[in-house]
């Protein structure tokens, strides 16, 4: 080994120990401050709605279980009320949905799936109460069967088996 390639290697060690490297002509070096990264502007904004938005997708999942299990099984028996497994089967499909659609619109953070559980227990317990406010919008997604059914098996203002005062709206 000659001498130059020692020295040489000596300059190298203490030009990485002084912490200043040799950059290329024409690329761009930015220190951290410069870089936003998660603490950038769109990234708090997309923070802020991705909890919403999780939220919306585990209603739209229960909303979609419960359509597959009414275009596979049909209208329930017409005495039958609604049973617990029924919305235990419906919510483990729709979180099931919900992580799917998660996973593909890369809403995966723990809070965001804290927020699609909380979308598909609402949506579970308490989509029959959309059903009595909005009859119409049910009628053109599921059958008006299947939306009288719902409006006479269920309390108008009742939240899973449980009863309220009626309520103006």
């Amino acid at each position: 080994m000659a001498v130059t390639d020692i020295n040489s290697f000596n300059d190298r060690l203490s030009r990485i120990n002084s912490g200043k490297q040799w950059v290329p002509e024409g690329v761009v070096h930015q220190t951290a401050h410069q870089r936003q990264g998660r603490n950038g502007v769109f990234a708090r904004l997309f923070r802020t709605i991705s909890l919403p938005m999780a939220f919306g997708i585990g209603v739209v999942s229960v909303i979609i279980a419960r359509w597959a299990r009414f275009a596979i099984y049909g209208l329930q028996s017409p005495g039958a009320d609604v049973a617990i497994e029924t919305m235990l089967i419906d919510g483990v499909l729709a979180m099931a949905l919900g992580f799917v659609i998660g996973q593909m619109t890369a809403l995966k953070s723990a809070s965001q799936m804290l927020a699609k559980g909380f979308g598909v227990t609402a949506c579970v317990v308490g989509m029959h109460l959309l059903v009595h406010r909005a009859p119409d919008l049910f009628t053109e997604l599921f059958s008006p069967e299947w939306v009288n059914q719902i409006i006479t098996s269920t309390d108008r203002n009742g939240i899973l088996f449980l009863s309220f005062p009626d309520l103006p709206f």
